[in-house]
């Protein structure tokens, strides 16, 4: 009786220590991602990173997405204001608005959307690594394809 109380309680401990905090999802809308713990909101992607500290592969990707987030906010906020401003001249009637800087705050909000792209592919990297579902990244893909000269098989990795 008693090896069978101590094998049970090793039993529960051995699967309440292998479970992990929490699976962490990221949702996005108008304004941003927002990411979330077992329905609880993590509310910047600093909090995110802490909460990732004990798995060193996704803190590891997760440091690198936040890189791209921060460059993110920066280019698009600049981008907009730059956009932003002749238009408020061009609409409030004051002196000619100059629309070069308007070009230049596209390009600039193209940058940032480019940087978006990119931290949303790390993040979601890391948050399957840290949920336990690896995501194979180097799975073989064939393609098929027809051109003027024939027809083309091709393997990428």
């Amino acid at each position: 009786m008693n090896k069978a109380i101590f094998l049970l309680a090793c039993f529960l401990s051995q699967t309440s220590i292998a479970q992990n905090n929490g699976e962490i999802t990221m949702k996005k809308d108008f304004w941003g991602f927002h990411f979330y713990q077992d329905g609880k909101q993590l509310y910047s992607t600093k909090e995110v990173l802490l909460t990732m500290q004990p798995n060193q592969q996704a803190f590891e990707e997760f440091a690198k997405a936040r890189s791209n987030y921060n460059a993110s906010i920066f280019f698009s906020v600049v981008g907009g204001f730059m956009i932003g401003w002749p238009i408020g001249q061009s609409i409030g009637g004051g002196r000619d608005p100059q629309w070069g800087l308007v070009a230049g705050g596209a390009v600039l909000a193209i940058v940032g959307l480019s940087f978006e792209a990119t931290f949303k592919k790390r993040a979601t990297k890391a948050l399957s690594i840290y949920n336990g579902h690896p995501m194979t990244q180097n799975s073989p893909k064939l393609f098929f394809s027809l051109n003027g000269s024939g027809a083309q098989l091709s393997l990428k990795f």
